[in-house]
Parts: C-alpha cells; sequence; structure tokens
C-alpha cells in the first residue's frame, strides 16, 4: 500500500502554500483561494491544502492510499480486526494504481 495525497484544512490557503513552498514542496496545482497541492520532495505522496471558512464539522485531514486491489486490501485489513464504517471512495492514481479515500471511513483496530 502507498500513501497517494493527505488533504489539509485551512483558512488562509494562499498563506499556507507560501509555506510549503518554503519547505521545499514543490506546487502543482493553484486554485487559490479554495485549493493547493505539492509534490512531497523526495517522495510519491502529495499534500493538498483545502480551504474552510469556518470550523470544519467533518475531518481536518482526509487521507489518501493506493493499492492494485482494493477490496483485497480491505478484506485482508479485517480479517487483521480492522473494521470499517461505510465504502471507501476508489479512483485512479497518478500511477495506475487504485486510490482510495479515507473520508467517511472509521478505521478501528
Amino acid at each position: 500500500m502507498i500513501l497517494n495525497q493527505v488533504t489539509l484544512r485551512s483558512r488562509d490557503v494562499a498563506r499556507g502554500a507560501a509555506f510549503y513552498r518554503l519547505l521545499g514542496f514543490v506546487q502543482i496545482v493553484e486554485a487559490l483561494p479554495h485549493y493547493a497541492r505539492f509534490e512531497i520532495p523526495d517522495g510519491l505522496a502529495t499534500l493538498s491544502l483545502e480551504l474552510f471558512e469556518n470550523s470544519p464539522t467533518g475531518p481536518r485531514a482526509v487521507v489518501y492510499f493506493e493499492c492494485a486491489d482494493v477490496d483485497a486490501t480491505v478484506e485482508a485489513l479485517q480479517a487483521h480486526g480492522v473494521t470499517f464504517q461505510g465504502r471507501a471512495k476508489v479512483g485512479r492514481s497518478r500511477r495506475g494504481l487504485s486510490s482510495w479515500e479515507s473520508y467517511g471511513l472509521i478505521l478501528r483496530v
């Protein structure tokens, strides 16, 4: 399994984007003031900043994973005692693997 992306909520995406550029992250999407996305230096994952103006009601971070077979991966995790509430949102990653989003899922180990 590969970490694909982490999305963080931010009240000031432009300011956050400047900070991550200062750290050496490479900005690959700029849709200010609402969204920015970065490639992480020396890694496969990306980091996104998403605007929220009020206190978030949902998760403050969203984690995306990718693997060759989402269903098989979920079954293997369940076999090790992990329980899921909800269904994974499945898409395709930049590398062509299945990408699944943990948003809306509660994982219990």
